[in-house]
């Protein structure tokens, strides 16, 4: 057994052949053309010529922290691969804009249970239609409110319903105005229903102004912020929650 206290490893390996410029004290050819048959010796000035080509050597404790490093990032890219499976993270591939933040509020109303609706079926997020997410019509909301009302409900962005349960109401605010959005939830602000105002995390304070002012009296109460990554971790949580429950095929989930 040979233990070597100064073994080391270079940055490159050299191979002979590539050694075409490198020669000792007292050959006439290059080591690239030499015909090696058994044990040969180089002198210093060939070694030194060598270690050029090799870079200089990687230090010990530098060689043991790059294989950590390495085995480190192999066993996060592991984990980060499990939890994406896990979580379904990397079907969210679309960027979060007014239309996808729609169908997220779509997918979970139907995966909670819900009826949902939209006032803009003819939107897209990708290559999905807002519409393909939304069972029902402004018929169906119809039967649950009057005609007076159904015509601002039905210019809100997203309604979820469940006979029982009752109405959420979704407006949302990316690039858009909060003060509108404000006042279309205002314009059913008698219908017992739950109001939510989806945007940017940087726009809660202008909502949390906004829905102070006495124009909005009547839903202060009733309305709440929710944030675009707040949405995207219920839209995430909401869709392994439904895979997890899915052997007990309770009824009021639809299929």
């Amino acid at each position: 057994m040979i233990f070597f206290d100064e073994f080391r490893e270079y940055a490159v390996k050299p191979r002979k052949d590539e050694l075409t410029d490198v020669k000792t004290s007292t050959s006439e050819k290059p080591i690239s053309e030499w015909v090696i048959t058994g044990l040969t010796y180089i002198d210093d000035q060939a070694l030194e010529a060598i270690r050029r080509r090799a870079g200089g050597f990687i230090r010990r404790e530098e060689r043991q922290l790059q294989q950590q490093l390495t085995t480190r990032v192999d066993e996060l890219e592991e984990r980060v691969s499990r939890l994406e499976r896990l979580l379904g993270v990397s079907e969210l591939t679309f960027p979060i804009t007014h239309e996808c933040a729609e169908l997220m509020l779509l997918s979970i109303g139907r995966q909670l249970g819900f009826k949902t609706y939209t006032a803009d079926t003819s939107r897209t997020c990708g290559n999905t239609r807002l519409g393909n997410l939304a069972d029902v019509s402004g018929d169906y909301l119809g039967k649950y409110v009057g005609p007076r009302l159904l015509n601002s409900l039905s210019r809100i962005d997203v309604v979820w319903h469940r006979e029982g349960v009752g109405f959420y109401l979704f407006e949302v605010v990316i690039g858009g105005s909060m003060h509108d959005a404000l006042l279309r939830l205002s314009s059913v602000g008698e219908l017992n229903a739950k109001m939510f105002i989806v945007s940017n995390e940087d726009r809660r304070n202008e909502y949390e102004s906004s829905i102070r002012l006495p124009a909005f009296n009547t839903i202060r109460n009733k309305c709440a912020f929710i944030s675009v990554g707040e949405l995207a971790r219920m839209f995430v949580l909401t869709n392994l929650w439904r895979q997890a429950i899915e052997p007990l095929r309770l009824p009021y989930i639809g299929r």
